[in-house]
């Protein structure tokens, strides 16, 4: 919201990193808590199984971390000055 309303950021950008961001929390929070809960014998009995259904789902709906890293890098690297892109080793001098 902020780089909407301020302008000074690319929202595309921002968002991206937001969504990247949160898709790999949510995707590693979920997935550990079924593994805590498995571990003390009470997956069913919680919801943590509909939170990981529901990461995974988020992740194919809205993109998941993977894809937002691939755009931010598209984003950045694509738009950038040839002055200031990266230099990326090759193994020759």
């Amino acid at each position: 919201m902020w780089a909407l309303t301020d302008g000074s950021d690319d929202p595309a950008l921002a968002a991206s990193i937001a969504q990247a961001t949160a898709s790999a929390a949510f995707a590693k929070i979920a997935a550990d808590t079924i593994q805590v809960h498995g571990g003390i014998g009470f997956t069913w009995e919680h919801q943590a199984h509909l939170y990981f259904k529901r990461a995974t789902t988020d992740a194919a709906l809205l993109g998941s971390a993977e894809a937002h890293r691939s755009r931010i890098a598209e984003l950045v690297l694509d738009d950038a000055p040839a002055e200031r892109v990266p230099r990326v080793a090759t193994g020759t001098r």
